[in-house]
């Protein structure tokens, strides 16, 4: 994951523009790789490049949630879902379930 973002900031000092689809790439890898600070972290830069979360962006985010049992961040991603208007599909809700479930939640 380390590697991947070292391009990916080479690129943007070259004056490239990232693309949605390298946001989730990086955000995906950042959050399997238990790095999820640096995933919700890609996730707030994505519109810095005036690109707009997708779903895919999203769910992404919410597996690395998921994996660090991060159900308070899971569920204010969720929430911020209803703001985008984009709506949530079974992976994106498994993921804020599995988070919720890790942790004993029962709210």
């Amino acid at each position: 994951w380390a590697r991947a973002l070292d391009l990916w900031r080479t690129g943007e000092r070259q004056r490239l523009q990232p693309g949605r689809a390298t946001y989730n790439a990086l955000i995906s890898l950042c959050g399997r790789s238990g790095f999820w600070q640096q995933a919700l972290q890609l996730l707030a830069e994505i519109r810095l490049h005036r690109l707009s979360p997708d779903l895919i962006t999203y769910n992404a985010c919410f597996s690395a949630c998921q994996d660090e049992g991060l159900w308070t961040l899971a569920l204010g991603l969720l929430q911020r879902l209803s703001y985008v208007a984009l709506e949530l599909d079974n992976v994106g809700l498994t993921s804020c379930i599995v988070s919720c479930c890790c942790c004993s939640v029962s709210h």
